[in-house]
């Protein structure tokens, strides 16, 4: 994993998805049609047990990755 790479990929929804690297950056992720679904600025996120499983795009200190989540 590329520093500062979410982990673990995939997740499922419910579990806490965590990132290496500056401890307050901000974070925002999409759904695959751009649209804001969560964000944030702390180094994990517990992924709502009602995210749809998927794949998501997460923003972080200036890198954009693919997150994918599952049930």
């Amino acid at each position: 994993a590329a520093a500062g790479a979410a982990f673990p990929n995939p997740v499922r929804s419910g579990q806490n998805l965590q990132w290496n690297g500056s401890p307050n950056a901000n974070w925002v992720a999409f759904d695959l049609n751009g649209k804001q679904v969560a964000s944030g600025n702390e180094n994990c996120w517990t992924v709502p047990a009602s995210m749809p499983a998927g794949s998501y795009l997460i923003s972080r200190d200036g890198q954009t990755e693919q997150l994918v989540i599952q049930r």
